[in-house]
């Protein structure tokens, strides 16, 4: 008898793993985006200047979410997305140039991956950082008609 449960229990954890392993080794398709896209609350960002400097500058990041992806979800996490770009940015700074321009391009994958792992799943197709947090008045075309996470449950 104890052989035969040694025996299933071994059975049992090598199907669990023979599982996992087909689910980590399934090509991994990016999700389609839907037309949703939300703004998070601007943190301050380390940027690396052309001379070497490193500083910090204030950038306002926009989520493209994909086909089903929750913005409510993305906004009761949006502090561990937060720390996600602070950790991946605090690695590899972004690039300026001139006194306010931000090369995003470099950047943009690493955030995202970054992004999606601290949600715990994909929900996020694609990440902008917009520089300076938004004022009233003219906005930058890419905050025009994006939804902001509601702050206090307001």
């Amino acid at each position: 008898m104890r052989q035969s449960c040694a025996a299933l229990v071994v059975t049992l954890g090598l199907a669990v793993f023979a599982a996992a392993s087909q689910v980590e080794a399934a090509p991994a398709t990016a999700p389609a985006a839907d037309a949703s896209q939300l703004r998070l609350a601007a943190f301050m960002a380390p940027v690396r200047h052309a001379d070497g400097r490193v500083g910090t500058t204030a950038v306002t990041p926009v989520l493209r979410l994909a086909a089903g992806g929750s913005a409510a979800v993305v906004c009761d996490l949006s502090p561990r997305v937060l720390d996600a770009f602070i950790s991946t940015l605090y690695g590899a700074p972004l690039a300026a140039y001139g006194r306010t321009g931000l090369n995003v391009d470099g950047t943009r994958a690493r955030l995202t991956e970054a992004v999606n792992a601290a949600l715990g799943r994909v929900m996020v197709v694609g990440v902008d950082l917009v520089p300076a947090q938004p004022r009233p008045g003219p906005l930058d075309d890419r905050l025009i008609d994006v939804a902001m996470c509601k702050r206090n449950g307001k």
